[in-house]
């Protein structure tokens, strides 16, 4: 069976992958942005981006990911 392969930066994989743990893709990009990534796994480096950067890295991939099939959007109704 074949798999969709996309090729993607760091930063656009860590929005992409603590997104799912937000109530939207913009509060993945502001919290990684704040500082969820202060005390970063040994050998990793904070993100140093503004949310707003950290939105502008993600939705030119956007459309490829949900594309190839590696990502989806899903609208969670968080709190309701």
């Amino acid at each position: 069976m074949d798999q969709a392969e996309i090729g993607v930066a760091a930063e656009v994989y860590s929005i992409w992958s603590y997104a799912l743990t937000t109530p939207s893709l913009w509060a993945a990009c502001a919290a990684l942005a704040t500082g969820l990534d202060e005390q970063p796994a040994p050998g990793e480096e904070p993100l140093n981006y503004t949310a707003d950067e950290l939105a502008h890295m993600i939705a030119p991939v956007l459309p490829a990911l949900v594309v190839s099939g590696c990502a989806f959007i899903d609208p969670l109704n968080y709190g309701q």
